[in-house]
Protein backbone atom coordinates (compact mmCIF):
# COMPACT_ATOMS: atom_id res chain seq x y z
CA UNK A 1 0.00 0.00 0.00
CA UNK A 2 1.11 3.52 -0.76
CA UNK A 3 0.07 6.09 1.82
CA UNK A 4 -0.09 9.65 0.52
CA UNK A 5 -0.96 12.95 2.12
CA UNK A 6 -3.37 14.90 -0.10
CA UNK A 7 -2.67 18.62 -0.43
CA UNK A 8 -4.63 21.17 -2.44
CA UNK A 9 -5.51 24.83 -2.56
CA UNK A 10 -7.23 26.15 0.54
CA UNK A 11 -9.58 28.19 -1.67
CA UNK A 12 -13.11 26.83 -1.66
CA UNK A 13 -14.46 27.78 -5.10
CA UNK A 14 -13.05 24.74 -7.00
CA UNK A 15 -12.01 22.50 -4.12
CA UNK A 16 -14.77 19.91 -4.54
CA UNK A 17 -13.97 19.38 -8.24
CA UNK A 18 -10.22 19.25 -7.51
CA UNK A 19 -10.69 16.62 -4.78
CA UNK A 20 -12.96 14.54 -7.03
CA UNK A 21 -10.28 14.57 -9.76
CA UNK A 22 -7.64 13.56 -7.22
CA UNK A 23 -9.81 10.66 -6.07
CA UNK A 24 -10.23 9.54 -9.68
CA UNK A 25 -6.45 9.50 -10.20
CA UNK A 26 -5.95 7.67 -6.88
CA UNK A 27 -8.41 4.95 -7.90
CA UNK A 28 -6.84 4.58 -11.35
CA UNK A 29 -3.36 4.24 -9.85
CA UNK A 30 -4.57 1.66 -7.32
CA UNK A 31 -6.17 -0.36 -10.09
CA UNK A 32 -3.09 -0.19 -12.31
CA UNK A 33 -0.66 -1.05 -9.48
CA UNK A 34 -2.79 -3.86 -8.12
CA UNK A 35 -2.57 -2.49 -4.58
CA UNK A 36 -4.07 0.42 -2.72
CA UNK A 37 -2.96 4.02 -2.98
CA UNK A 38 -4.71 5.73 -0.09
CA UNK A 39 -5.01 9.26 1.19
CA UNK A 40 -4.00 9.44 4.85
CA UNK A 41 -3.55 12.19 7.44
CA UNK A 42 -0.07 13.69 7.16
CA UNK A 43 0.90 12.38 10.61
CA UNK A 44 0.74 8.81 9.26
CA UNK A 45 3.65 9.56 6.93
CA UNK A 46 6.13 10.05 9.79
CA UNK A 47 6.87 6.33 10.03
CA UNK A 48 7.13 5.81 6.27
CA UNK A 49 10.55 5.55 4.62
CA UNK A 50 9.37 7.63 1.67
CA UNK A 51 6.81 10.43 2.12
CA UNK A 52 4.29 10.46 -0.72
CA UNK A 53 2.55 13.79 -1.27
CA UNK A 54 -0.40 13.86 -3.68
CA UNK A 55 -0.45 17.41 -5.04
CA UNK A 56 -4.01 17.94 -6.26
CA UNK A 57 -3.60 21.59 -7.24
CA UNK A 58 -1.57 24.73 -7.16
CA UNK A 59 -1.80 26.89 -4.07
CA UNK A 60 -0.65 24.03 -1.87
CA UNK A 61 2.79 25.33 -0.87
CA UNK A 62 1.82 26.24 2.70
CA UNK A 63 0.29 22.81 3.28
CA UNK A 64 3.49 21.17 2.07
CA UNK A 65 5.74 23.43 4.14
CA UNK A 66 3.77 22.36 7.20
CA UNK A 67 4.40 18.67 6.37
CA UNK A 68 8.07 19.41 5.61
CA UNK A 69 8.51 21.05 9.01
CA UNK A 70 7.19 17.91 10.76
CA UNK A 71 9.32 15.21 9.12
CA UNK A 72 12.37 14.56 6.96
CA UNK A 73 12.15 13.27 3.39
CA UNK A 74 12.66 11.86 0.93
CA UNK A 75 9.47 13.20 -0.64
CA UNK A 76 7.69 11.90 -3.73
CA UNK A 77 5.20 14.29 -5.30
CA UNK A 78 2.36 12.63 -7.20
CA UNK A 79 0.71 14.99 -9.67
CA UNK A 80 -2.44 15.21 -11.77
CA UNK A 81 -2.76 16.44 -15.34
CA UNK A 82 -4.63 19.60 -14.30
CA UNK A 83 -5.13 22.35 -11.71
CA UNK A 84 -1.47 23.47 -11.77
CA UNK A 85 -0.51 20.30 -9.94
CA UNK A 86 2.78 19.85 -11.83
CA UNK A 87 3.82 23.48 -11.35
CA UNK A 88 3.07 23.27 -7.63
CA UNK A 89 5.04 20.02 -7.37
CA UNK A 90 8.02 21.63 -9.09
CA UNK A 91 7.91 24.51 -6.62
CA UNK A 92 7.69 22.10 -3.67
CA UNK A 93 10.52 19.91 -5.02
CA UNK A 94 12.67 23.03 -5.37
CA UNK A 95 11.94 23.89 -1.72
CA UNK A 96 12.95 20.36 -0.66
CA UNK A 97 16.21 20.51 -2.61
CA UNK A 98 17.11 24.01 -1.41
CA UNK A 99 16.76 22.65 2.11
CA UNK A 100 19.19 19.80 1.41
CA UNK A 101 16.73 16.92 1.12
CA UNK A 102 15.79 14.52 -1.65
CA UNK A 103 12.63 14.40 -3.67
CA UNK A 104 11.09 13.28 -6.93
CA UNK A 105 8.04 14.11 -9.03
CA UNK A 106 5.82 11.38 -10.44
CA UNK A 107 3.97 12.74 -13.48
CA UNK A 108 2.50 11.46 -16.72
CA UNK A 109 -0.27 9.13 -17.80
CA UNK A 110 -1.65 6.69 -15.25
CA UNK A 111 0.44 3.93 -16.85
CA UNK A 112 3.62 6.02 -16.66
CA UNK A 113 2.93 7.09 -13.10
CA UNK A 114 2.20 3.53 -12.00
CA UNK A 115 5.53 2.38 -13.50
CA UNK A 116 7.39 5.17 -11.68
CA UNK A 117 5.66 4.36 -8.38
CA UNK A 118 6.41 0.66 -8.75
CA UNK A 119 10.10 1.48 -9.28
CA UNK A 120 10.15 3.65 -6.14
CA UNK A 121 8.34 0.96 -4.13
CA UNK A 122 10.82 -1.70 -5.30
CA UNK A 123 13.67 0.50 -4.06
CA UNK A 124 11.85 1.08 -0.74
CA UNK A 125 11.29 -2.65 -0.20
CA UNK A 126 14.95 -3.37 -0.98
CA UNK A 127 16.18 -0.67 1.41
CA UNK A 128 13.83 -2.04 4.06
CA UNK A 129 15.30 -5.52 3.69
CA UNK A 130 18.86 -4.17 3.88
CA UNK A 131 18.16 -2.11 6.98
CA UNK A 132 20.36 -3.38 9.80
CA UNK A 133 22.71 -5.35 7.55
CA UNK A 134 26.37 -4.61 7.30
CA UNK A 135 27.52 -4.42 3.72
CA UNK A 136 31.16 -4.42 2.70
CA UNK A 137 33.49 -5.14 -0.18
CA UNK A 138 36.26 -7.69 0.06
CA UNK A 139 39.20 -7.42 -2.27
CA UNK A 140 39.55 -4.84 -4.98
Amino acid sequence: MIKAALIATPLENDKRRILEEAEEVRKSLSEKLGYEVSFVPEEELKSERCKYIFVASGGSAQAFKHIFSMMPGPFVFITTQSNNSLAASMEELSYVQINGQAGRIVHGSVDEMAAQLEEIETINRTLGRLNGYRVGVLGS
